[in-house]
């Protein structure tokens, strides 16, 4: 596969406040350590946002911040792929075509809403290069996770990890070497209820995001699941994982990136740590990786960039990508 396509703008932000681990700890587990509980976690701090932030106001926020680093107007995009993992503002209609009516585009950009739990950033950014590999380009991906909506201290676990947060990245057509290289996507249904939200419609109850897996099998299948979809890519590349200059992970907490680094042999200054700050954002985690990486690190044109996550489902995804800046 040579899919030519260039990232050719990204940005990202937390909305609203920041809130530190030790009072969530503190309503949701009493009695337990805070300062130890945010060390075994790796999460200091995350962002909840304001009641009045909506997906659409906050997706067209961050977009225009991308479209602005790209350099083009949002009149230049063809398609908008909008990325959620808690059914955006509004069942029916998608909420991409609120952030589209935010934005003052009525009827000359197309889009439609995405959902694959944690991988939903790696899968959009995956559809998102083929279409502009067969002319249907500039595309914007959009993520925009507000998972503070969704948890209570009755779910400790969700509710001392999961904060909000958005990021966006502007793909064009390549005019020198950028390409999708390799892309490999799974999904097993055996392991459904590890992660779930149900739909109010059908159960009447105010719902929250519960993590049912037990911690260890939790954490076994996200690092299997990250790790056989990366390497997967780099068999159907012909790389190994040194031959990768840099890496976006999808970050879980700060334990499940270690062990991701730990399962790859990967040094972490390969990537960009953000869960301390920003907490487990669901499919933003990603994106907010890679907009980190191309803000702070040396990425430059002619290297190798791998993007990879994994969620609820399970899903698990990974795309190797070759930079064009």
């Amino acid at each position: 596969m040579n899919a030519p396509v260039r990232l050719a703008g990204s940005a990202s932000l937390l909305p609203g406040r920041p809130v530190e681990t030790r009072p969530l700890v503190e309503a949701a587990m009493p009695g337990r350590d805070a300062e130890s509980l945010a060390a075994r976690i790796g999460i200091r701090t995350r962002h909840f946002a304001d009641p009045a932030d909506t997906v659409a106001r906050v997706g067209a926020q961050v977009l225009g911040a991308a479209l602005a680093d790209a350099g083009l107007p949002a009149t230049a995009l063809r398609r908008i792929v909008l990325v959620n993992s808690h059914g955006g503002d509004h069942p029916i209609p998608a909420t991409v075509n609120a952030l589209l009516g935010e934005m003052g585009l009525h009827d000359v950009v197309g889009g439609f809403d995405l959902n694959n739990a944690c991988t939903g950033f790696v899968s959009a950014v995956d559809a998102a290069a083929r279409m502009v590999a067969t002319g249907e380009g500039p595309v914007a991906v959009v993520v925009v996770e507000l998972l503070s909506r969704w948890i209570s201290p009755a779910q400790p676990r969700s509710y001392v990890v999961l904060g909000d947060a958005a990021a966006a990245l502007v793909l064009t057509e390549a005019g020198g070497p950028g390409a999708l290289l390799a892309a490999d996507f799974g999904n097993d249904a055996r392991k459904l209820a590890a992660v779930t939200l149900a739909h109010g419609a059908f159960t009447g109850a105010d719902e929250k995001i519960v993590f049912g897996a037990p911690g260890p099998d939790f954490f076994e299948y996200a690092v299997d699941g990250l790790t056989t979809s990366v390497r997967r890519v780099l068999d159907r590349a012909g790389m190994a994982t040194t031959d990768v200059d840099w890496w976006a992970f999808h970050q879980p907490n700060g334990e499940l990136l270690d062990a991701f680094l730990s399962a790859l042999g990967l040094p972490e200054d390969r990537t960009v740590r953000v869960v301390d700050t920003i907490g487990s954002v669901g499919a933003a985690s990603a994106a907010c990786t890679l907009d980190r990486l191309l803000a702070t690190r040396p990425v430059r044109t002619g290297q190798t960039l791998m993007l990879c996550g994994v969620g609820a489902g399970a899903s698990r995804g990974a795309v190797l990508l070759r930079v064009e800046r």
